[in-house]
């Protein structure tokens, strides 16, 4: 009797323990940089690290891309991951090498990043923006942001946000304009993805030019199931 009761016993805390582990999450983070302007908010890497929960489970997972948007549609992306792991299969001290070597390789891609020029004609936003979205719906990652540094100020021979014309309809009919974007590639549903808008103007002009803009992505990415924060930086 007394060897069923400890067998009972090991059970419950082989399974409690169990239950402790699958806490762990995986949290997928992609952030899209314009990089056709000086004057952008840009990336910090304390901040998104913040993101992953590594200072309440050091178990998490992450996976951590970087894309430039520039006058061209497709730029490549960068990534650096790291696998959620069981705590009672896992090595704290081997573990806590792995989330050191994840910090270091967002930091040294946000560091390369920053050196890239600055500066371009025209900023395609919407395509590259619409794809990584797209493609960060499909992921299986449990938390899902996509960090978008820019102005928002898409100016292709498509269309131009510079126009007066152009950024009125995008106020008052803003419809028109998403189909007009959505002819080039269509948003599926971004359900579960946090969506920041990151960009402090500098002039009133920019101020005036963001509040429309924003307001058009805010709704345009609401309504495809997301949550938007539109801010200077990240808040968490």
């Amino acid at each position: 009797m007394k060897t069923t009761l400890i067998i009972i016993l090991l059970s419950i805390a082989v399974f409690l323990m169990g239950c402790t582990a699958n806490q762990s999450s995986t949290t997928q983070t992609i952030v899209l940089m314009d990089v056709t302007d000086k004057f952008l908010s840009r990336p910090v890497a304390t901040d998104i690290l913040n993101l992953y929960g590594f200072n309440q489970n050091i178990y998490n997972g992450g996976i951590f891309q970087l894309s430039d948007l520039t006058k061209v549609s497709f730029n490549a992306m960068q990534e650096v991951k790291v696998a959620k792991v069981n705590q009672w299969l896992s090595n704290q001290f081997q573990r806590q090498k792995e989330i050191d070597t994840f910090r270091t390789g967002i930091s040294t891609i946000i560091s390369q990043a920053e050196l890239a020029p600055t500066g371009e004609n025209n900023s395609s936003i919407y395509y590259p923006v619409a794809n990584a979205l797209n493609e960060l719906a499909q992921s299986p990652a449990d938390k899902k942001y996509a960090l978008i540094y820019s102005d928002l100020m898409e100016h292709t021979p498509q269309i131009s946000f510079y126009n007066k014309n152009t950024l009125k309809e995008v106020k008052e009919e803003p419809d028109v304009i998403k189909a007009l974007l959505e002819s080039q590639v269509q948003l599926q549903s971004v359900q579960g993805i946090t969506i920041y808008l990151l960009y402090e103007p500098t002039n009133s002009l920019q101020d005036e030019e963001f509040k429309i803009v924003s307001k058009f992505y805010s709704d345009f990415f609401e309504s495809k199931g997301a949550t938007v924060i539109v801010a200077p930086n990240i808040q968490m």
